[in-house]
């Protein structure tokens, strides 16, 4: 597995992931694949009893909540938007728990715990290490931290140029800062907007930084990494993320499928803090992934090794 001493690891599950492909007639939207949820979940708990600590960034309450309502017709509307999130937070927990056998089998090693947290929260120095004890805490007892945004409490703002407003600031975070303060201060000056922060790239990349993880594999459904003109980018470095986010900003298209700009920026955050940044698709088994097994594009903040291979192309 990895040779960093400490494993531990931040997943980031998107709401398409896990979604069965169906398209509800009246909602326009999917319900969960159990199945590939099941999955994901025996991987995990793999890992665990591997020896790593696994934390959970998961996002889709939306989703979740729009088969089971009338929501379509109000799918504009950012009050119905929350309604339905808030009826998907709650569906979601009892998938997750049912996928990791808590409710079946009552495996207190496996226990879920939901977190929820908002853009200001997470800017308040003081809740922000509250938040770090909590996660620990949670991880000491051997129980899996879920966490998602809050969707019913966030607040609309206008659409920014995130790849201009956050430039370069990686490299601006200073380690003789507390956690919390660090986590703070480089939400507000680079101007981290909710928007940004509710896509939950860069808040599992937050959530890294805040508990000084090892790995944080980011996984999509449609693409196995970055992509660029056809070919998977297997490897990059912290000098490469600039080039890229370019692109990426100008460029629609396959480079910028599957929402490849913000998770730019999500390894941006962390890079600078030397973790690894693992970006693959969900149908690959995680710990293939994270083995370097599987294709994926892999982000480091130095490069360390090379594969050979002749269908994954070298950078």
């Amino acid at each position: 597995m990895s040779t960093k001493k400490n494993k531990k690891i931040v997943i980031k599950i998107g709401s398409r992931c896990i979604a069965d492909g169906y398209v509800h007639p009246t909602t326009g939207h999917s319900y969960v694949d159990w199945g590939l949820l099941e999955r994901i979940t025996g991987e995990i708990k793999k890992l665990r009893d591997e020896g790593w600590q696994v934390i959970l960034v998961v996002s889709g309450a939306i989703n979740a909540g729009a088969p089971y309502w009338n929501f379509k017709q109000y799918s504009n509307e950012p009050l119905m938007r929350k309604i339905s999130a808030s009826l998907g937070q709650a569906l979601m927990m009892r998938y997750y728990a049912s996928a990791f056998g808590y409710i079946e089998t009552d495996n207190e090693t496996n226990l879920p715990c939901q977190i929820l947290v908002t853009y200001d929260q997470l800017k308040n120095p003081k809740i922000a290490t509250a938040l770090k004890e909590t996660l620990k805490g949670i991880m000491d007892e051997r129980m899996i931290p879920i966490i998602n945004y809050n969707d019913p409490l966030s607040v609309a703002v206008k659409e920014i140029k995130i790849w201009q407003k956050l430039k370069n600031f990686a490299a601006k975070l200073c380690r003789q800062e507390s956690v919390g303060a660090k986590t703070s201060r480089f939400i507000s000056d680079y101007k981290l907007e909710e928007e940004l922060f509710k896509d939950n790239d860069c808040l599992a990349a937050i959530i890294a930084v805040l508990l000084e993880a090892s790995h944080l594999l980011i996984l999509t459904d449609k693409v196995e990494g970055l992509m660029d003109n056809g070919e998977l980018i297997r490897y990059a470095s912290l000098k490469d993320i600039g080039r890229y986010k370019e692109i990426c900003a100008g460029k629609g298209g396959e480079f910028n499928t599957g929402g490849m700009l913000t998770k730019l920026i999500a390894a941006e955050i962390v890079l600078s803090e030397d973790i690894t940044v693992i970006i693959g698709n969900i149908k690959y088994n995680t710990i293939d992934l994270i083995n370097n097994e599987k294709p994926h594009t892999r982000i480091e903040k130095y490069y360390r090794v090379r594969m050979v291979s002749k269908k994954l192309p070298l950078i």
